[in-house]
């Protein structure tokens, strides 16, 4: 679950509602038969079901993304001069991947826990990724401190209330055949949401004003997000490792 301007999401609220509702029916009350729904549920979803969004059957996509080297799993090596496993003993530091696979040692992921009687939560997630400081408060408190929010983990970004996923912003700038590179740069204009988008042209682009209106009109009907600004730059301006999008109101 997540949780959103005051309310809860369930992402996979079709499948809680199906498991619950296929044990009521069955009559079922231990947990091990209802592990065996929940089992029977991923295997039909995995290997049976066309994803609504992928098209695709979900473990056909990942062997074929295995195949072409198109997932983030990568092979284990060792460093040099290092030969064996035996000499790593010790993960000296918590770290977070994102979905472009940078490894963060100085972000922190933010978990939650409330013994709230109505709502309560143990090691929630919130998405979100912070620095911390050891220094005692001056209020007493020994407790590790949380000195400034630095964005958010995976391949999305929260702009203006919406999510605006990677995947999202590809198909976007793949229906423009006019641009080459573009990334979206999300800044802070006093407490609102600015979005800029960085546009490398595949060529001159000699209707400027059309151009503009054409991408904009295509990310509102892709991700429901409208650009603030549209900067048209020379080709080169973007390196060749660009991320897609950028947060810098952290």
């Amino acid at each position: 679950m997540t949780l959103s301007k005051g309310k809860v999401e369930r992402p996979y609220r079709w499948l809680h509602d199906r498991i619950v509702r296929t044990c009521a029916i069955e009559k079922l009350r231990t947990v091990d038969e209802v592990r065996a729904v929940l089992k029977a549920e991923l295997h039909r979803f995995n290997n049976h079901q066309v994803h609504s969004t992928t098209w695709e059957i979900p473990s056909i996509r990942f062997e074929k993304a295995k195949k072409e080297g198109n997932s983030i799993f990568r092979p284990f090596a060792l460093p040099k001069p290092y030969i064996s496993t035996k000499y790593i003993f010790r993960l000296r530091e918590s770290r977070t991947v994102n979905g472009y696979r940078n490894i963060s040692l100085f972000k922190h992921e933010i978990v939650v826990t409330c013994f709230d009687k109505l709502c309560p939560l143990w090691r929630f997630s919130t998405g979100d990724l912070a620095s911390y400081i050891d220094e005692p408060c001056p209020c007493g408190k020994t407790s590790p401190r949380i000195t400034k929010i630095r964005g958010m983990i995976g391949d999305h970004v929260r702009v203006k209330s919406m999510f605006a996923h990677k995947r999202e912003l590809e198909e976007a700038i793949a229906k423009m055949k006019e641009i080459s590179k573009a990334q979206m740069m999300i800044t802070l204009s006093g407490h609102i949401d600015f979005v800029t988008w960085i546009v490398e042209p595949a060529a001159q682009i000699t209707e400027q004003q059309a151009f503009q209106q054409s991408f904009t009109k295509t990310c509102q009907q892709v991700f429901k997000l409208k650009p603030d600004v549209i900067e048209i730059v020379p080709k080169g301006t973007l390196p060749e490792d660009y991320e897609i999008f950028v947060d810098k109101r952290w």
